[in-house]
């Protein structure tokens, strides 16, 4: 079965864009969902049009830095 040419790019067209996570689990072969970030985890997907992805995840309430100094 061929893929529909115009299908596919107005598939692509649908997806391009930055996306915002729902949710982020894991299920193990019992059934039960483990979070692995936490089930508040936060994120981001972005499609460019020529191709490249980008992708963000992070628990939703990180440990703060144990001064303020970072770097």
């Amino acid at each position: 079965m061929k893929n529909d040419p115009v299908q596919e790019k107005e598939i692509v067209n649908r997806l391009l864009g930055a996306w915002s996570l729902v949710a982020w689990f894991e299920v193990k072969p019992n059934g039960e969902r483990v979070y692995p970030l936490g089930e508040d985890a936060i994120g981001q997907i972005m499609y460019s049009a020529d191709g490249h992805i980008a992708a963000q995840l992070m628990r939703g309430q990180p440990d703060r830095f144990r001064s303020d100094d970072w770097r």
